[in-house]
């Protein structure tokens, strides 16, 4: 018996016009794959848009948020998130020495519950990560009420924080 192949189901279709493989093809008869002008455009220019001195250009949310977190030194700390998320957000606090630490989540939205961070938090917690799921954005007013108690459990002063 033939296995019938079935019709892939997209879940993500990218969408971009002519200007996007101009951009890719001038990029790469460049030469430069890699950081090149390009990126120290890019970088640039977002920090100019967001107000910042200086950004940095990395390959991919995964390694956006390994980076994030050796900023922070969270080495052998506790990171509160969920497992409601791709497997990177959990990947990034493991490179990074670091312990997660499971919240429950909203039944109706599947984010991350507020509740749940709180009665997680410990002298250990080092950083919450949050993740707006499935285009429902998470309730940030009390999350970032939260922080206070976050920076209190690992010493930091508002000055610093």
């Amino acid at each position: 018996m033939q296995k019938q192949e079935l019709p892939l189901i997209p879940i993500f279709r990218p969408f971009y016009d002519e200007a996007e493989p101009r951009a890719v093809e001038e990029v790469l008869k460049s030469g430069w794959i890699g950081l090149g002008p390009k990126t120290a455009e890019f970088e640039q220019r977002f920090a100019t848009y967001i107000g910042v001195p200086y950004a940095v250009a990395v390959n991919s949310a995964t390694a956006a948020l390994h980076l994030a977190l050796k900023v922070l030194n969270v080495t052998g700390f506790e990171i509160i998130t969920t497992s409601m998320t791709f497997i990177s957000t959990n990947h990034a606090i493991l490179y990074n020495d670091a312990i997660p630490v499971f919240a429950d989540i909203e039944p109706d939205t599947l984010n991350i519950d507020v509740g749940s961070i709180e009665r997680n938090l410990t002298d250990r917690t080092k950083a919450i990560i949050i993740v707006h799921y499935g285009g429902h954005a998470c309730n940030m007013d009390p999350i970032l009420a939260l922080r206070m108690s976050l920076t209190a459990a690992v010493g930091v002063t508002r000055k610093e924080s």
